[in-house]
């Protein structure tokens, strides 16, 4: 355990010190991210995380992945088949004997790891990862190695089977053979290159000799790799551990943890860019040869490249007479380690309008006016969009996916807004004017009733289907009309009446031309979009056959008849 009490606030202060002039030297071992201390426990009052702390969901802010505890209870998952070799691809031509296989059954107690973990953090720019595991027995010296995979390696089958997805060029290797006890590590960095290796052809040595070369944490003071057993047993872990002894603390030699800075490691061997990890492996071997046939092994996803998006949609208008429009708008953020290029949006079942890309507010929306953006976005950085989608939906849910290349893979993420409902208030408006005059009919005068009016759309939607009817003529005055917004439509009709009313005494007939009056009402509806109904509006109109009374006298012949009416 490295103490950090009084000792560490005066070098904490030195190096601030000595920062004026030289930048502080950086150890994987020594430093503010993580205890790399041979125990699993976080000392008060240290600096770092340890895996006690970030194997349950807690840690600094950098932290890019985690795979917090992957136990590994015996007789799960075990390598099976001559082709599971570190020098040999999971699968395709550069795999042997049918590629890597796995099975349910037993390995040697001392090969057999019982829970494995890691954890990447971004350290000012770098990729840095640490790794461990825990065995079931302490007995022999141990080979374990650590593959971080840039594909989404996975196995296949349910208790036996073959591995799904295959080596990229940059893959990591990190060899750790832990002899005398756990006292002495050795460590060895391979680089998955294809063709042309030093290492078997399929496989370049980046760092530390064949074999391994000394890296036990705390013997160098600027390492940019290194491992360290638990030398002293006892240890309790915070996670389900059992040994081989039946106890749950670690007996000695039987915890191992390693860390790496990838970034460094590469730049050092002229390796190229630091890759984007996808996967991780924890693995034992007999020896600490490539070529020899892995044992037991722990898989987990281990994304340090990723991409992150939001979205909520608001706004709606009405884009059509069918149809809502909504602004879309949210944040899309590289969440891991490394460049991410060819940024792309989509949208989901619509499609995106036009988008703009800003600046981003605290709370991740769009600000201030629409910024260059290049489909670029560097390490744990953001950048705002807004777009529109037009649905003949009132009220969708709307799903929004950010892809994004790291160079080897491709990542993405989705996220799901509810549109809100679009809130209508369709109405429509009818009027109606009506007069009465004398036409010939059949060689006989008749009086005739002239109607006329318009039917308008003075609600907020456009409207379908709208009509007009008489309660007296037969047949629509208006029929399955479209009407916009504002718009009217005028309409016109007559009918010959069988009987006048009494203008005086409106439930009686009569036949005093004087006396006549005639009414009908016209009724309007439509139909909005979306469901939206549309209150039916009315219009009634009077008219006499008599404008002001002025009429002739009636003649003594012509009497006035007086019956009941159901009008």
């Amino acid at each position: 355990m490295r103490h950090k009490g009084i000792k560490g606030v005066l070098v904490g202060a030195l190096v601030v010190l000595n920062g004026l002039l030289a930048p502080p030297a950086w150890s994987v071992h020594d430093s503010s991210t993580f205890e790399l201390d041979g125990n699993v426990l976080d000392a008060p009052g240290t600096l770092g995380d340890d895996w006690s702390t970030v194997n349950f969901n807690g840690g600094a802010s950098n932290i890019l992945a985690r795979t917090n505890v992957k136990a590994d209870a015996a007789p799960a998952s075990i390598f099976s088949g001559g082709g599971s070799k570190d020098d040999l691809d999971l699968n395709g031509p550069l795999s042997g004997a049918g590629g890597w296989k796995w099975k349910n059954g037993s390995v040697p107690d001392k090969d057999d790891i019982t829970n494995a973990y890691a954890v990447a953090y971004n350290v000012n720019g770098d990729l840095v990862i640490y790794a461990g595991a825990d065995r079931f027995d302490n007995s022999g010296d141990a080979f374990i190695g650590f593959w971080f995979f840039q594909d989404q390696v996975g196995t296949s089958g349910a208790t036996s089977g073959g591995f799904t997805g295959q080596h990229r060029v940059g893959d990591v290797l990190v060899l750790a053979n832990f002899t005398g006890g756990g006292t002495t590590v050795n460590i060895e960095i391979l680089e998955w290159v294809g063709s042309g290796g030093n290492v078997n052809g399929t496989l370049q040595r980046i760092a530390g000799g064949p074999g391994g070369t000394p890296a036990t944490c705390g013997s160098s003071a600027n390492d940019n790799y290194c491992g360290i057993a638990n030398v002293t047993g006892g240890e309790t872990p915070n996670w389900t551990y059992l040994s081989k002894d039946n106890t749950s603390s670690f007996p000695a030699a039987t915890f191992f943890e390693v860390g790496i800075n990838i970034s460094k490691v590469f730049a050092a061997a002229g390796a190229g860019t630091t890759p984007c990890f996808s996967s991780f492996m924890a693995e034992t071997r007999s020896s600490s040869s490539v070529s020899a046939v892995l044992k037991d092994f722990v898989l987990d996803s281990f994304p340090v490249c990723g991409i992150e998006v939001t979205k909520q949609c608001i706004n709606p208008v009405l884009a059509s007479s069918t149809t809502v429009g909504y602004t879309v708008e949210g944040m899309v953020r590289n969440t891991g380690f490394g460049t991410l290029t060819s940024v792309a949006l989509s949208d989901a079942p619509r499609p995106l309008g036009t988008t703009t890309y800003h600046a981003c507010t605290a709370g991740g929306l769009p600000t201030g006016s629409a910024i260059s953006f290049s489909g670029t976005l560097n390490a744990l950085t953001s950048v705002c969009y807004r777009s529109s989608i037009v649905t003949p939906v009132n009220g969708e849910d709307d799903t929004i996916t950010a892809t994004a290349s790291t160079g080897s893979a491709t990542v993405s993420d989705t996220a799901t807004a509810d549109c809100p409902n679009l809130q209508l208030s369709p109405a429509i408006d009818v009027t109606k004017l009506c007069s009465a005059t004398l036409t010939q009919l059949s060689g006989h005068l008749a009086v005739r009733i002239n109607v006329e009016g318009t039917v308008c759309n003075i609600g907020d939607t456009a409207l379908t289907n709208v009509n007009v009817v008489d309660n007296t003529i037969s047949g629509n005055l208006v029929t399955n009309a479209s009407l916009a917004i504002g718009a009217c439509r005028n309409y016109t009709g007559f009918y010959l009446p069988a009987s006048a009313q009494n203008k005086d005494s409106p439930l009686q007939t009569t036949l005093d031309p004087g006396l006549a009056k005639f009414t009908d009402t016209v009724t309007a509806t439509g139909l909005a979009p979306f469901g939206f109904s549309v209150q039916p509006d009315t219009a009634t109109a009077e008219c006499t056959l008599c404008p002001g009374g002025i009429c002739p006298s009636p003649t003594p012949t012509s009497s006035t008849l007086l019956r009941s009416t159901t009008r």
